[in-house]
């Protein structure tokens, strides 16, 4: 995840990761959760829950 993160950071590069694991999602930006097909919430880090 540190080389996901800096080639965003350092290189701009955007990465789309698909995953069920609280832990991963943390290391991003923005989450968008998906809830029966459809956006249930659409949040960038730092915006309250």
């Amino acid at each position: 995840m540190e080389l996901i993160s800096s080639l965003n950071r350092e290189q701009g590069i955007t990465v789309l990761m698909v995953t069920h694991e609280a832990e991963m999602a943390a290391y991003a930006k923005r989450v968008v959760r998906f809830v029966d097909g459809r956006v249930g919430s659409d949040r960038r880090r730092g915006e309250a829950a």
